[in-house]
């Protein structure tokens, strides 16, 4: 059992054979990278679509189901998604960090997440994300950390979020306001960020 009382899975290992076989065709008919963290598979796969030459389809992230226990980390930056890609990113149990920056992602979408119970690292910076998902993010108890910059929701949106999500590093950018000169190699205050504010 893990620390939030999730009832864990011992996946099956996956054999460099099978790896091998998947990251091969995907990279081949895709463009896309799957990669391993390190030497030992059971340490987890990582998803890398910068490279690939067409829109995230349902059916294309379903021939990533023989790794599916073994992809922790998934990057959609800027990726077109069809319609069905997050019901099936949402069949992947292991994934804890997701890259969904710069997408087409709707508030609807986000939906199919709320069951990936490893979830930490949610990334919606530049999406059309409003207050209308705050009620789908408040569920996602899992997530430690949750980028919001350039989305549509708003501050009560934000604080509604932070009660829900106590244990959650919200990000969002720093409001503006007038600045406070630092003295060159002189480190902010205590609690002060230059990026980010929580």
């Amino acid at each position: 059992m893990d620390l939030l009382g999730v009832e864990e899975e011992v996946p099956e290992p996956l054999s460099p054979e099978a790896f091998a076989t998947v990251a091969g065709q995907i990279k081949s008919h895709y463009g896309i990278d799957l990669f391993a963290y390190s030497q030992n598979l059971e340490d987890g796969l990582f998803l890398e679509t910068q490279n690939a030459s067409a829109p995230l389809s349902a059916e294309v992230l379903a021939e990533l189901e023989p790794v599916a226990t073994h992809l922790v980390s998934i990057n959609l930056w800027r990726r077109q998604l069809e319609p069905g890609a997050l019901q099936q990113i949402a069949s992947f149990p292991a994934l804890s960090t997701l890259q969904l920056g710069q997408t087409n992602i709707t508030p609807e979408d986000l939906q199919h997440l709320v069951d990936l119970k490893k979830l930490r690292s949610l990334n919606l910076h530049g999406t059309a994300i409003d207050d209308s998902a705050v009620e789908t993010l408040s569920q996602m108890k899992s997530l430690r950390t949750l980028f919001l910059f350039d989305t549509r929701i708003s501050a009560e949106g934000i604080e509604l979020l932070r009660d829900a999500l106590k244990d959650c590093e919200i990000l969002i950018p720093q409001p503006a306001g007038p600045e406070t000169p630092v003295a060159e190699g002189q480190a902010p205050a205590e609690g002060e960020s230059a990026e980010y504010v929580e």
